[in-house]
């Protein structure tokens, strides 16, 4: 008993917030990633310009990749296997992505990082290091979506120092080309409201337009 209060005792003169285990990081407030609103289409790709402001040279970074459930990450097929379109920008620019690697968790989580390079920095940045190619579900609502950045780590040069900047939220707002005021019953599509009801027109509040085809599309006007 009498050495665990000594243990604390020298803790508490040396300042430890935590007596077991690693003292957590405060956000890092002078090197960051942050991402601007876009506007998008539904059933269309957007691209999310994702940017860096820094102050220490930084030579790598990794992130998390959330979404919300009307996006999936773009991508296209290379040899049998998804290239998927997260482009560097910059000073680490890479138009094959081979610099990017990208896990696939879930349809909805990816964990994006690019290796820590002396060679090529980020140094005094204010721009743009990402540009991540989403698309948009063809069912998506008018109405506003999310991407989020999450569990950054931005490595200097060495690979010895890292920070850790807050969480990057990025609004999408969305707009569906199938919510035309115009649109009657007769022309194109059957249109019901929430409870089932056919309509002869697309109406304020939720629709449901059912095509000629069979599929549905979820309307909000």
């Amino acid at each position: 008993m009498k050495k665990l209060f000594l243990l604390l005792a020298v803790c508490l003169m040396a300042g430890t917030t935590h007596v077991f285990g690693q003292a957590e990081k405060e956000y890092d407030k002078e090197n960051y990633l942050y991402a601007t609103e876009v506007k998008a289409e539904a059933g269309k790709n957007v691209v999310i310009p994702l940017s860096l402001k820094n102050t220490e040279k930084i030579g790598g970074m990794q992130f998390d990749l959330y979404m919300d459930d009307m996006f999936s990450l773009y991508y296209t097929e290379k040899n049998n296997k998804k290239v998927y379109s997260v482009k560097l920008e910059g000073t680490r620019s890479d138009s094959d992505f081979h610099s990017t690697t990208i896990t696939d968790k879930t349809d909805h989580f990816f964990v994006i990082s690019t290796p820590t390079d002396a060679g090529n920095i980020y140094e005094g940045t204010d721009g743009v290091v990402y540009n991540i190619t989403l698309t948009v579900s063809a069912e998506a609502p008018t109405g506003e979506y999310y991407a989020y950045i999450k569990n950054i780590n931005l490595a200097n040069t060495n690979g010895l120092t890292t920070y850790y900047p807050e969480d990057v939220k990025c609004k999408v707002s969305v707009t569906n080309a199938t919510g035309i005021n115009g649109i009657t019953a007769s022309e194109n599509a059957d249109v019901y409201n929430a409870n089932g009801q056919k309509q002869n027109k697309v109406r304020k509040g939720f629709n449901i337009l059912r095509k000629n085809d069979g599929t549905t599309v979820k309307v909000v006007k």
